[in-house]
């Protein structure tokens, strides 16, 4: 129990840092409104689940065995990020009442699902902390997991949740609303460079 709980508080800082996850759940909050917005955690969870069996069986080995394949998923889903702020900066303004109507929950759980699943960097993540605790005599692997994935969950609730507070002070008010997308479009695009720029660095010095 004690090393269940010291990998719960590590996790949940890990988890909490403001990236790709964070800003769609806070978008989606502001544009469509809760509890709709918590599709989007629940798809960001389930991306969570595939890197945590994934990060305990056969990720470390084909990563291994194919580092090329992982740099081409890094460009693959940092295009991606790219994709999501253009589409995020062309959005036309929605009108209070409208934006709840414009998306179905399982898009907006699909969203959540490929932002999350479209940052190789939480691979990483995964890798740097899951083997090591799953191998461990005291801790049961899918309860690992489980509890990983929970905290993932609120997390990204609470991100979307507190987004919440400010959407009467955006949505209906085309100028605010325009600010935010820029930000959200910059954030994107700003990750998705980084990524990037760490795949093209390393090809350099290698």
């Amino acid at each position: 129990m004690h090393e269940l709980i010291s990998f719960a508080i590590l996790w949940f800082f890990m988890a909490g840092a403001i990236g790709p996850n964070a800003l769609i759940s806070i978008d989606s909050s502001i544009q469509y409104g809760w509890p709709r917005a918590l599709m989007v955690p629940l798809g960001i969870t389930a991306a969570s689940i595939i890197y945590g069996f994934l990060s305990i069986t056969v990720l470390a080995y084909l990563l291994e065995i194919a580092p090329g394949m992982f740099k081409l998923i890094i460009v693959l889903g940092s295009l991606y990020l790219l994709y999501l702020g253009y589409k995020i900066l062309t959005r036309p303004a929605l009108e209070e009442g409208s934006a709840t109507k414009s998306i179905k929950n399982n898009k907006l759980m699909f969203l959540g699902f490929t932002t999350s699943l479209s940052n190789p960097k939480a691979a990483l993540v995964y890798l740097s902390v899951l083997p090591g605790m799953a191998h461990s005599e005291n801790i049961d692997p899918v309860i690992l997991i489980v509890t990983a994935c929970t905290i993932v969950f609120f997390i990204y609730s609470a991100y979307s949740w507190f987004a919440n507070l400010f959407r009467n002070f955006i949505i209906g008010f085309p100028r605010r609303q325009k600010l935010m997308d820029i930000l959200a479009c910059l954030s994107f695009s700003l990750i998705a460079v980084k990524n990037i720029y760490y795949v093209v660095m390393e090809k350099a010095l290698t």
